[in-house]
Order: C-alpha cells, then structure tokens, then sequence
C-alpha cells in the first residue's frame, strides 16, 4: 500500500521543507503551497509558506525546532528539528496521499464511468470518474473526515446505484476496493399453476429477455439498490402481441431472484360423433391471428387439453379421418375454462368405415333392398327348379 511522502531539509544557516505526492512523484499539487509554523527555541512563532514544496531559513541559534505543516488549513506533518552547530538537512514526511479506488459490483466486476464526489473540511471539494473500474483522488491531507459519494448510473436499466461512506483517506486507501449494490437478477415466469412459462419475452425497463425452458430471464448488472433504498422497475411479459404481465417489481440486494404469476389457462376438448361416441385419436389444431400455436392428437376418449394458453381469440380446427370442424373461441371463454364439444358428423363405423347418420341409412336401406332382392331371387330359383323338376304346375 502507497504511504504519504514529504521531505524537509535543515541547516544551520538554511532549513528546507519539501513533499511529494505517492502517485505523482515530483509533481507539484493543485495548491503548491504549504504553510508552516515554526516555533523556535525561545517560544517565538514563525508563519511562512513553503512555495512549491521549499522553505528557506537563515541566521538560526542552536536548539529544538517545532515544526508544523498546513495544507488547505489543514494539519498535515509535525516534526522537531534539532539544530546544533553547522548546517542540517533534515526529511519529514506529510500526511498528503492520493488514494487509488476500485469499485466493483457483488459480483467482483468492475464499474466503468462511476461518479465519485467527495467532500471535506476547510471547503474540499471534488468529483472524479472512474476508468476500467478504477479512480484516483487527488492529493489529500489524509488523515482528516471526508464524505464520499459513489454513484454508478447503469447505460442499460437507466437507473443508477449509490453509496455513501465517511471515512479518511487513510481508511479509504486501506479499503482499496469499493462494492456497490449492482448484480444480477432472475426474474422467473410461471403460471397459476406454478408451470414454468417457456419462450416468454420479459422486458426489465427497457433491457428485454427470453425465457428459458425453465421459465427463467436473467438480466445482468443490475443497479439494485441506491444509498441503501431497493429500487422499482417495470416488468412486461409479452407472448406475442399479447400482454401478460406490467407492473413494477421492487428490487434490492435481498431481493434479486422474483416469481412472476401470469394468468395463463388450460384448454379442455372433447371430440365426439353425432352419435356422442368419442372420437379416439382427433387431431386438434389452435391458430391465434392465423399461426398455429398448438396442435395435439385426442386420446382414445376423444379427450385432449391445450395447456397455458395466453388468455386472446383462438380458432380451433379439428381432423378425424377426413371430417373436419372449426370453431372461434373467444377471450371470455378461454378464462371461463368450461370445456369446449366438438361434434364431427360420423355416426357410426362399420367394418372400419365411419359413416354419417345419413349414410347409415342409406346403408340401412341398401341393406334392406338386397336382402330383400336376395330372398326374391333365392324364391324365384325354388320356384324354377321345381317347374323343371314338375313339383309345380306350369
């Protein structure tokens, strides 16, 4: 860890104070100029300023001297010098350093472009930025109260991050590094059932993304929390054209992983013949604004339930064997969740064939008629061959 540096030179006809910044080695600081106090042997008090780090004295008489140095009306080095025949060069260090600052989020990654303003006694004032996540101050007397303000602005989420400490330049240089309420956050997306929603688009203000198979958006870099209060966002869940979910969502560090609940529902159908004989293995298709969202087989009882359906207009088309049947299903039925009756004309299926009521009749009859043309046929040979034979009259 960098230490304060200053250096101060005496001699019996000249005394020479000195100081250098840790980060800025023989570069002068914003205010080149410390004021001393020297207090001589005898008690007589002496009040100059250094310029540029140099302090010059001639013509003194042997003894202790006390030295004490001012920055910004600050307090910021206090030696004694002892000056006792000939000349003395004598090296001091200052309480004036120039800390370095890494700011990271919780999940150790640095903060780009954050706002570090800090405050102190005798009018200290200043704001500086970040880079790659890293901020040095200016110099500082070190040791004295400063209130720092560290705020991180996300680009993404428009919200912003904030931290506010009161520590010394000391204490914040031993820190090193700074965290800030940022990371990331889950939000997960089910229904009332507590199904996971797949393929949902979530948006967290205006950072927008897809749920996962497991209903998750994972959202990164997340200003969380500012000066300690949670922070509300918006979230949106869309399927389609279709608005799930819009509300605000509370965030904080306590509170990064949230469950959203939308009203999705279920869709129950029943395929039957005109008979009311289910109709095992239909195929059923839903279409909503002409795309095909769903499509599933019935079971052998003709039962079949199209699940999680975004509450909209639906067209439901259904296929056995041929026949066909469409129907509308509207918004209010969808969330009454009544089950749905299809009706499909076959009436019967004979020897593998599905026929409708009419064609059963006709077939019925057709039936009839040949039967009846049989027995006429089957008589009328009886009758034939016994003429030939002479069993009857001619």
């Amino acid at each position: 860890m960098p230490t304060p540096l200053a250096a101060s030179f005496l001699t019996v006809a000249l005394l020479l104070l000195a100081y250098q910044t840790p980060y800025a080695i023989n570069a002068p600081m914003n205010d080149g100029d410390v004021d001393v106090v020297i207090i001589t042997p005898y008690g007589v008090v002496f009040n100059l300023t250094a310029i540029d780090g140099a302090l010059e004295m001639s013509r003194l008489v042997s003894g202790v001297y006390s030295i004490t140095a001012y920055w910004m009306n600050i307090p910021v080095g206090f030696f004694a010098v002892e000056l006792s025949g000939g000349n003395k060069a004598v090296a001091a260090r200052l309480a004036i350093i120039s800390p370095s600052i890494q700011l990271i989020d919780l999940e150790s990654r640095p903060l780009n472009q954050a706002i570090i303003r800090y405050t102190g006694p005798a009018g200290i004032a200043g704001e500086i930025k970040t880079t790659g996540g890293t901020a040095v101050l200016p110099p500082l007397p070190a040791t004295v109260q400063y209130t720092i303000q560290i705020i991180w602005q996300s680009p993404a989420y428009k919200t912003e991050s904030s931290k506010t400490i009161r520590t010394s330049l000391d204490g914040l240089d031993r820190l090193g590094r700074i965290r800030l309420p940022v990371g990331d956050v889950l939000l997960k997306v089910v229904d009332t059932m507590g199904r996971p929603i797949a393929g949902a688009t979530v948006f967290l203000n205006e950072v927008k993304a897809t749920t996962d198979a497991k209903g998750r958006a994972f959202f990164a870099q997340v200003p969380l929390e500012s000066d300690g209060k949670p922070i509300d966002y918006r979230v949106t869940v869309r399927d389609g054209g279709e608005i799930l979910f819009d509300d605000f969502v509370r965030l904080s560090t306590t509170r990064s992983e949230v469950t959203i609940v939308v009203g999705l529902r279920d869709l129950s159908i029943f395929v039957r013949g005109s008979a009311g004989q289910p109709l095992a293995h239909a195929i059923i298709k839903l279409y909503r604004e002409d795309n095909l969202v769903a499509v599933k087989a019935a079971d052998r009882s003709g039962f079949a339930k199209l699940e999680q359906l975004v509450p909209a207009e639906y067209k439901l088309e259904v296929d056995w064997r041929g026949y066909t049947a469409q129907r509308s299903i509207s918004r209010e039925e969808l969330m009454a969740g009544r089950p749905i009756m299809i009706t499909l004309p076959p009436y019967i299926e004979i020897l593998g064939i599905p026929l409708t009521f009419e064609m059963f009749i006709a077939f019925l009859a057709g039936t009839i008629a040949l039967i009846i043309l049989l027995a006429l046929g089957v008589i009328e040979l009886l009758l034939w061959r016994g003429r030939r034979l002479g069993i009857y009259r001619a």
